[in-house]
């Protein structure tokens, strides 16, 4: 009894941890875009080490998953700062793995099942479940000081980036100074169809990287081009297999298992698809674009369940075919909505001069340099 107690006040505060997420995303965007990623960090850093030393002794539950909450937006911001425009799906690739890499760390190490209690995991010793935490908060104040001791807002800052280097990784953006912190046009970039294009948000870590670099790489297409490719990859092929699945008779249940994986694997192309859009698409502005996706995330999550109970509420075999073709369907039409919204220019929004003021040929002329072949 005790140990399946331990157990619900685990899987209860990590259900917590969305909620507390999605609540906190947009007043950590506000930071990050006031203050800077470093800074925004250094201070939920340290409130997330606070609060899992201080979740077995039952206190500041309120504050599990504000850290977190942080993630989408710092990536937007690193990405835009420090990541030249050709190597976008890389760093959201790299970036945006962090979800997958915590979760192969975190189970088997906790715990989280009777099976794994059973297998000499954090849950199982005699150290008991309150380790889980303990162990987390040290590795956090690890993965902290290495923030603190390598990272800088901008490329100009750091110490270790040449004169060449910095010249690489500005060229085609826009300075700092040719807009105001805080200029976020908010209604426009919320009103944008390309980025309401990007609603499904399912990724998996290696083919976030394959998908990535391929696309970087891939220079015989214009950026908008191979971001409706890949996305179509992605949501489309995705699509194919759930609506194969739903047809696989149970019995062949090694065949369902690899169709399964098959689409939930493709997903990770996603990356270079709307992931890629949203950052090319808003520059300077991705970390708030890319706190609404980190939004749609974190309430897809805690809707999903809900979804999928009521609709294989039988638990039955045509109750779970109808499951997966309602997914598959809702791939399809996001992926159209996508392809059709979809654009790799920056947008009107982006350009400012000193005064504030859009500046249409900076527009023109940016859009004409991203839609060209690279030659090398």
């Amino acid at each position: 009894m005790q140990r399946s107690s331990a157990l619900y006040q685990l899987q209860a505060l990590a259900s917590d941890d969305y909620s507390i997420q999605e609540d906190s995303t947009d007043v950590d965007n506000f930071s990050v875009h006031s203050f800077g990623a470093f800074s925004s960090r250094i201070r939920l850093y340290i409130l997330s080490d606070r609060t899992n030393i201080s979740v077995p002794l039952r206190e500041y539950l309120c504050y599990q998953g504000v850290a977190f909450s942080a993630t989408f937006p710092i990536i937007g911001a690193v990405t835009a700062d420090w990541a030249v425009l050709t190597e976008h799906g890389l760093f959201v690739g790299l970036l945006t793995g962090c979800t997958q890499l915590s979760n192969m760390f975190t189970m088997p190490v906790s715990g989280f099942s009777n099976e794994n209690l059973r297998s000499g995991a954090l849950c199982s010793t005699s150290w008991g479940w309150q380790s889980v935490y303990y162990v987390h908060a040290g590795l956090s104040v690890f993965a902290f000081c290495c923030w603190v001791l390598i990272y800088k807002d901008r490329p100009d800052e750091h110490a270790l980036v040449s004169a060449e280097e910095l010249s690489h990784i500005q060229e085609g953006k826009l300075s700092k100074k040719d807009y105001a912190k805080n200029d976020i046009p908010f209604r426009a970039i919320l009103s944008s169809k390309t980025l309401w294009g990007a609603l499904p948000v399912a990724v998996q870590f290696f083919l976030k990287l394959v998908g990535g670099v391929s696309s970087d790489m891939l220079t015989c297409f214009d950026e908008t081009c191979k971001l409706r490719v890949y996305n179509s990859l992605a949501l489309g092929a995705s699509a194919i297999f759930f609506a194969t699945l739903a047809f696989i008779p149970r019995e062949n249940r090694v065949i369902a298992i690899v169709v399964l994986v098959f689409a939930e694997s493709l997903l990770g192309l996603n990356t270079a698809g709307f992931n890629k859009c949203a950052t090319l698409h808003s520059r300077q502005y991705g970390h708030f674009v890319m706190t609404q996706i980190m939004n749609i995330w974190a309430l897809t999550i805690l809707l999903e369940p809900f979804v999928v109970h009521a609709i294989v509420a039988q638990n039955d075999y045509p109750s779970w075919r109808n499951c997966f073709l309602c997914h598959a369907i809702a791939l399809l039409i996001c992926n159209a909505i996508f392809c059709l919204w979809a654009d790799a220019k920056p947008a009107p929004w982006t350009n400012v001069n000193h005064s504030g003021e859009r500046s249409k040929t900076q527009l023109l002329k940016n859009g004409a340099e991203e839609a060209a072949p690279s030659g090398d």
